[in-house]
């Protein structure tokens, strides 16, 4: 996810205050073109039975986090969110095994 993808609308951007994620806007059609090329290359599965397999379906997000007020330090941070990706699929957060994979819409 790009830095300051959401915007400053929420309050503090720097010490993590405020992150970015996927769902304050609509995934960016060239995710699933990407994703699609992994899966036509067998590079990645769809559906949460192929989460544990390698290759399989699991996947995480990374944001950027700014850590001071003038934006001289930042730090990534990987991550999950559900999350429909165009519309053939989407991201899945499993918050009770704390899997995260792509599926099928």
């Amino acid at each position: 996810v790009p830095a300051m993808y959401c915007g400053f609308d929420n309050g503090d951007y720097y010490s993590g205050a405020k992150k970015d994620y996927l769902n304050c806007k609509t995934a960016p059609k060239q995710l699933q073109e990407t994703l699609q090329v992994y899966i036509d290359n067998k590079a990645l599965k769809v559906g949460s039975k192929y989460a544990s397999d390698r290759p399989g379906s699991s996947v995480a997000a990374v944001r950027q986090l700014m850590m001071d007020k003038d934006g001289k330090r930042w730090e990534r941070e990987f991550y999950c969110e559900s999350v429909d990706i165009g519309n053939k699929y989407k991201m899945v957060h499993d918050k009770s095994s704390g899997a995260c994979y792509i599926d099928k819409k």
